[in-house]
Formats: C-alpha cells, sequence, structure tokens
C-alpha cells in the first residue's frame, strides 16, 4: 500500500490477455472499475461472461513471458460481477484456486474448464436442434452410460427424461433445456461419458 493512495482489492491474476506485453508476469493484478472498465483490460467482445474465461490464457501468456522468478506453486482468479455467482446470490462470477501443484497454470485452467461446464450458460451458437440423427444417438449414448434400458428407438419422453436425469446426477442441471434442443458442451460429456 502507498501511503496516501485509498487501499484496493486487486483481483487475483487477471491480466490483459493476449495483446499483454511480454513483460506481463503471473503475478500482474489489475483491477476493473468504473474508472477502469472491462473494455480497457480486454477485446469488447471478450466482456461479459468471456472475459472470465479469456483470462485462462493469460497466465499461460505470462508464464511463456518468463513468469515469477520465484517459480510455479499456486495460482489464483477471481472475477467479480453484480449477482455474477451460483443463481446471482453472490458476486463472484469465478473464484478459484490452486494452492500447491507443479503446474498450477493448467490446474487451474482445467478447474476453469470445468467451472465452465457447469456453472456457465451455452451460447446460442452452441445450441443444437435434437433432430432424429441427433436423437438415435443420444439414446444409444444413453443406454450406453445406463439411464435407458433400449439401444435403439426414438427420442421420445423417455430419452428426455433419462437425459434430464443424467444432466442432474452429473450436476450439469445448468443446462437442462426443454425446447427440444442441446449444447454442444452437453453433447460432448454425454459422448466422452464412461460408467
Amino acid at each position: 500500500m502507498v501511503p496516501g493512495e485509498p487501499r484496493r482489492t486487486p483481483v487475483r491474476n487477471a491480466s490483459l490477455g493476449p495483446a499483454a506485453s511480454p513483460a506481463t508476469v503471473s503475478q500482474r493484478k489489475e483491477i476493473v472499475s468504473p474508472d477502469r472498465p472491462c473494455s480497457t483490460l480486454w477485446p469488447k467482445h471478450f466482456c461479459g461472461r468471456l472475459a472470465a474465461w479469456r483470462t485462462g490464457s493469460s497466465p499461460r501468456y505470462a508464464q511463456a513471458a518468463g513468469g515469477d522468478k520465484r517459480g510455479q506453486q499456486s495460482a489464483a482468479l477471481l472475477v467479480v460481477k453484480p449477482g455474477g455467482g451460483y443463481g446471482g446470490y453472490t458476486d463472484r462470477y469465478v473464484d478459484l484456486r490452486v494452492d500447491d501443484a507443479r503446474e498450477p497454470i493448467e490446474a487451474l485452467v482445467r478447474l476453469l474448464d470445468l467451472h465452465a461446464l457447469y456453472f456457465f450458460p451455452a451460447g446460442p451458437e452452441d445450441v443444437l436442434t435434437i433432430d432424429d440423427a441427433l436423437g438415435a444417438e443420444l439414446v444409444a449414448l444413453l443406454h450406453r452410460a445406463g439411464e435407458l434400458p433400449g439401444a435403439g428407438g426414438p427420442f421420445d419422453d423417455a430419452a428426455r427424461a433419462a437425459l434430464v436425469r443424467f444432466m442432474h446426477v452429473e450436476n450439469l442441471e445448468e443446462r437442462v433445456r426443454s425446447d427440444g434442443t442441446i449444447d454442444r458442451q452437453t453433447l460432448d460429456y454425454v459422448r466422452n461419458f464412461k460408467s
């Protein structure tokens, strides 16, 4: 703290992203405030829900540029936005940390991938209509996962109920859709599921 300056709580490990200079290090701290809006830290199209995601690669850039001279041990990411937490009950949009790891940045990015899957809504470009072909694939996948007794058949009400049940068990309830669609991230999860 500098005498005479107001005390500020920085956002841990948020940085300038790919536009950052090679001098950016993993300890870089930036504050998004009314004086310094998100668009001054990230390209405009990354602001909002993507700003938190984009910062996942920022520590990688910082590490590639030389990183912290003390080495690697931990990494953290805190992104705050009004009502951004789970269910809108808190302001912690992203609050992740890795306290002791050989490769903490990679561990943090893996946690951020999982956080995005479990908590970030799918973008409109990621939503697919469940047509006959995709429905048949989902029926087969749900059978393989042990959620449906028959391997064949149409994507009917029983298959829809099985998909919703599967999504709730796998903590994907934020991605459940009732409009005859599925998002790509959920579909990839079901395709790669090993029971």
